[in-house]
Formats: structure tokens, sequence, C-alpha cells
């Protein structure tokens, strides 16, 4: 992370926190430079980071992002936690300077290793501040039930317990990262130790220590995890690990997570219709009918491999087996599985030795058996854990109302064919227009929670948002900083827009707000600006009434000329937050008593454009902040293919 020399002393020292000390270590760990130990400049922050914990194959939600080219090779880099079916949250530290999703993977200890399709980082990030980020994965996670967000501000609640979690190393001059432990800690005002109450929930790690697990603090590579609470709503996510004061993680620290609370509306934003409980048929861990059985050990060069047996006594509709090692850039272990006899390197029904620390096997109607375990120690020295997780034959029974493992539905209990369930427990093809959405539609005619009153006859969500009479001309498109980091680039839009004569369209966006929308519409529509109905829009309000004394519209004398700022980045106002500026500028220009039109400007300076821009781009504007504002007093433009070009550094483009 790199911060401008123009920064005041108080700032800088603000962040000298949790920079990993050894970044450089984690550096040349991935790419097998094994060069110097390369220290941290004075001045740079310390990134977090569990110490004092105990090591654990439970909290099947919190996993490891990893980073890599395969999910073969890739190494451990921070932790996480599963908030969707297909969701994970991190922070947003974690994926700075590298915003190409086909860099990470996830690892889970009960479900294996997913990649990631994409990745959101809050738009304020600064870090401590808004150090959060979403990301997608590629297939649904299944066997784990996600975890869901805080909606009780833990400032309320100081001195409540919680429990952190993560595959982060264990402090001092111990570089175990990869191995998952958990410990408990007790929260503390913020302010008590000079951070930000209203962003972060804040603990201190202090002498005497307690005993392990009960007194614990985070180290690096926990960064992104978890921190359980229940503040009367049951056990939520209450803080992603962002960092601390002192980077060997050992007493005396102050440590702190960011507060999941106060940015729950964005994490939901991206959370987006991804379901949040019940993501398979198949019950998840912590169920009756799954069995989970932890080893683990520690290998080195004079005990280079340990068998294990894992006896079932039931059958199984699917048995997992897992590994995971510490990652030092040394040590290296490998896993085989064989059904009823001895596992070797040459002879077994399952092998995951690639060069990363991670493998999953999986075996489909598992038979009540002994399974033979084997890791097997190919360099360095280290620990190592392996999970097996037995998801029992349920034997399903059609008709009971219940979706079970190996059912699409039954009855009412079926998401992807509500209402349509079959007699043999099955959903029927996909019809387009029957009101369900079901596989393969995004929406399908008045179920179109995904992007209400834009469902097309496809069953998909229309391509251009907006279906009003407005039309755009003069209209310019330019993004720039893109060599920068998501949340650091730059967008502006202008143009003239015009509806037809003797149309009534009032301009007055103190009392109706507005919207943009930006589509890539080469990248299936995908929308790298969102400010519309179906997100967060551009709220009314004159300046005063936002989360800043600067937030809102302001109008001239003559009424025909309207400014929006934004110095927050947040208008919903519920909490608000504050941070990096978002820098966002709206202006409306009524020169219709001259030229007919309305002359529009939008400027983003702070935004999330996303890594694979392909084109062409398609603006919509909007003179209201409803849905129904976008049939009605919207103009849109999508620019020819061919007409974007890019500077010589490739870093702007510019479409005209």
């Amino acid at each position: 992370m790199e911060y401008s020399s123009q920064m005041s002393e108080a700032h800088k020292r603000q962040h000298r926190k949790k920079w990993s000390s050894c970044f450089g270590y984690r550096l040349w760990a991935i790419f097998g430079l094994l060069l110097v130990w390369v220290t941290p400049a004075a001045g740079t922050p310390y990134q977090a980071r569990i110490v004092n914990g105990l090591n654990t194959s439970d909290f099947p939600a919190t996993g490891a992002l990893l980073v890599g080219n395969d999910a073969g090779s890739a190494t451990s880099w921070c932790s996480g936690t599963l908030i969707g079916c297909n969701t994970f949250l991190t922070a947003a530290h974690c994926v700075e300077g590298n915003s190409n999703p086909a860099g990470y993977f996830v690892y889970f200890q009960h479900a294996g290793t997913f990649s990631v399709t994409s990745m959101a980082t809050h738009p304020s990030y600064f870090f401590p501040e808004a150090d959060v980020a979403v990301l997608s994965l590629g297939e649904t996670v299944t066997g784990i039930e996600p975890i869901p967000l805080n909606d009780i501000d833990p400032n309320n609640h100081i001195g409540t317990s919680g429990l952190i979690a993560g595959f982060g190393r264990s402090g001092g001059n111990r570089y175990d990262y990869g191995v998952k432990r958990w410990g408990t800690v007790q929260t503390v005002d913020c302010n008590d130790i000079g951070e930000n109450r209203n962003q972060l929930v804040c603990w201190q790690y202090a002498n005497p220590i307690g005993a392990p697990g009960n007194d614990s603090n985070t180290c690096n590579g926990d960064s992104g995890g978890p921190l359980f609470m229940d503040l009367g709503a049951g056990t939520t996510i209450g803080g992603i690990t962002s960092g601390g004061n002192n980077s060997s993680c050992l007493a005396v620290d102050a440590s702190y997570d960011v507060n999941v609370y106060n940015y729950r509306t964005f994490i939901r934003q991206h959370l987006g219709t991804d379901p949040i409980t019940n993501c398979s048929a198949l019950p998840a861990v912590g169920a009756s009918t799954v069995a989970v059985t932890g080893f683990e050990g520690e290998l080195d060069g004079g005990n280079t491999s340990a068998n294990h047996v894992l006896t079932t006594t039931t059958p199984a509709d699917q048995l997992r087996i897992s590994l995971n090692s510490a990652d030092d850039g040394f040590f290296n272990a490998d896993l085989y599985v064989r059904q009823g006899v001895a596992a070797t390197t040459g002879n077994n029904d399952c092998a995951r030795d690639g060069s990363g620390p991670h493998g999953t096997c999986f075996f489909e109607n598992a038979p009540a058996d002994q399974w033979h375990i084997l890791v097997k120690r190919t360099s360095g020295s280290g620990e190592y854990q392996v999970t097996a997780t037995e998801f029992a034959d349920t034997n399903a029974v059609c008709g009971n109302g219940i979706r079970e493992w190996g059912e699409d539905c039954d009855g009412a209990d079926a998401d992807s064919c509500s209402g349509l369930c079959q007699v043999d427990c099955t959903c029927p093809a996909p019809v387009c227009g029957n009101n369900v959405v079901e596989a393969g539609e995004t929406c399908d005619g008045a179920s179109d929670d995904a992007c209400p009153g834009e469902c097309s006859s496809g069953c998909g969500c229309a391509s251009d948002p907006c279906t009003g009479s407005g039309t755009t001309s003069k209209v310019r498109l330019t993004l720039g900083r893109l060599d920068r980091p998501d949340g650091d680039q730059s967008l502006t839009f202008t143009g003239d827009l015009e509806f037809p004569s003797g149309t009534l369209i009032s301009l007055d966006p103190i009392a109706t707000g507005a919207q943009v929308i930006i589509q890539d519409v080469g990248n299936n529509n995908a929308r790298i600006l969102d400010l519309s109905a179906q997100t967060t829009p551009i709220p009314p309000g004159a300046t005063g009434t936002g989360c800043h004394p600067k937030d809102g519209w302001t109008v001239n004398k003559q009424g025909t000329a309207f400014t929006y700022r934004n110095k927050t980045g947040d208008f919903d106002g519920s909490p608000c937050m504050s941070g990096k500026p978002e820098r966002l500028t709206v202006k409306f220009i009524d020169k219709r008593s001259k030229t007919g039109k309305i002359r529009f400007s939008v400027k983003a300076m702070k935004s999330a454009l996303g890594p694979n821009l392909v084109g062409p781009f398609r603006g919509t504007i909007a003179l209201g902040e409803l849905a129904s504002d976008l049939q009605t007093t919207c103009g849109d433009h999508e620019f020819a293919p061919g007409v974007c070009t890019d500077n010589i550094k490739g870093t702007t483009k510019k479409c005209r």
C-alpha cells in the first residue's frame, strides 16, 4: 500500500499499524524468489493477521483467500467469511494492487477450493477505514451455511466477547500461515486506543496473557477473517479483521476490525440476490446428518509422512476429505486417500499432490468403510490439518415437503421452480413467460426482483434500462486512472438531454433526486457505475441534509442550474459513513428556453470501474430517483464499437 508523501504526520501515525511485517517474505514465498528478508520501510502500516489461539476444523464458513494462477498451486494470503451461497467477505487491503479475480481462489476445509469471478471493494477504502471487499465465487458453496451480517451497533455493547478465526500466523517469529485457528477477544472503546470508534471494532491484547483460545489476537494472514459476535440476534459477523499496532502481533497490541454494521448497506448491495441460507439440498455442517472429523500433526525431515484412518459407520451421499497445511514458502505436504486399504503415493483413490498447501478429495455415494488417509511431506517442515466431512445418506423421501439431497424440489420447498415441482421431485424444463424465475433465467415477467421493471421477453434483464422518451446528444464519456486500483479510478459523463416538444418534464433534483448508470455493453451489460433505483440513487435534498455538511444539492438564483456534491460516499445515511471523499459531482443546467435541452455532467473521481473493461459503453441519465423515472424522465446513449480510444499508456478511455 502506498500513501501520499503529502499526508500529515498525524495521518501517517494513524496508519502505521499492520502492513505485514513479513510482506516481502510473503511475496517471495509465493513467487519463489529466495533472496533476502525484506522489512517494511518506516511509516508503513501493519495489516493483519490468530495468536494464542487453538487449531480448529470448526467455523466452516471461515475460509482462506488464496493467490495464484491455479487452484493446485495457489498459496495462502488472507482469510474471509462465506456470507452468501456464492459470496465471500474479506478485507479490501487483501485484494489491493491486483483487481483481477482470476488471480484469487477461496478454500474451505469442508467444501474445497473455489474460483473468484468478480470483486468489489468499498469506494471509500483508505486503510483501515472501509477496509471491505466482497468477492463472488464461480460455484455455489454447498454443505456450509453462510453467516449473517450484524445489524446492531457494537459500539453500544463495549466489553462484549467476540470470537476470531483465520488462517494467519501465530505471531512473533513464527510464519505458520495456512493453519486454521480460533480464539476469543473482548471489545474495548476504539477511542481508548486512538482509533475511530465509528469505523472499527477494537480490542487490546495485553499482559498477563490468558489461556489459549480465551485471550487471543489476530496476526498476518487473518486479514479479512471474521469477528463473530452475538449482540442479541444470534451469531453474526461483527467485524472484518483489518489491523493492529504491533507488527509481531504479541502483547502489547491494540487490534481492530472493520465495523460491519457501518458497511452493511454496501455489502448487501454486492451480495445482491445471492441466497443467504439453504445453498443446496445437501445439509450444512452442524446438521445432525453431517459428521466432521479432524486430524492434525507435524511433519519434518525425520517424520516425513502420517497415516490416519477414518471409519464411517453409515453410507454417505458425499464424503469430502480436505488438507490444509502451513504455508511458509518451504513446507509442502500432499494428500492421498484410499478406501479399505492403506493409501500410497502410487496406489490411491484420490491424490492431491500439487505444489500448493490445499487439496480436497470428493467421494460420491461413499459406502461405510475405513478410509485411509496419507499425508506425505515433500519438502520443509510444518503443521497440517485434515478435515473429513460426511454427508450421511438421508434416504430422501419425495413428497415430504422437504428438499433433500438428490431432489430438485419437494412440494413448496423449491427455490429453483417455486410452485412448479413435479411429482418425482424434479423441476420441469424452464418456460420463459410463466412468471417464475427458473434455472437459466434472471427474471420472468412479474418476478423481476433482479431488475424491477426491466425484465425482457427473453427472461433476462433488459440491456437498456431506460425506456423513456428522452434523447441525448453531444455525449462524452471518459474513464480515467485505469492503472489504479478499484475505488481510485475516475469517470466523467457529459451531454445534452432533450425531450419531445410538448412533453412537460420538470427539472428539480432537490425534490426528485437523479439516477446515473454506465454499462459495459461488451461485458454482458455490466454496470460499472450504478446510482439507480435498483441500488442507491442520487438522493433528493438540499446541501446539509446528507451525511456531510456539503452533501446535497444547490441551485442558482435563477433556478436553472443544479449541482450535487457528495463528500462521504454515503447516500442513504443509515448510518452515515466517513472516509476518503467520493468526490461525486452531478450538474444539470436547464437551457430549454434557448436550445430546448438540459445539459448534464457527472464526475465520479474515486470510482470502482472493475478490472476488465471491454466496451462499447452505454450511459443513462434520469431526472429522478424512482424506478418509474427510468420509463419517463430518462435518456441514454450507446457508443458505437470503435469510438472509444485509449491513450498511449492505456490509463484512459475516451468515448466520443
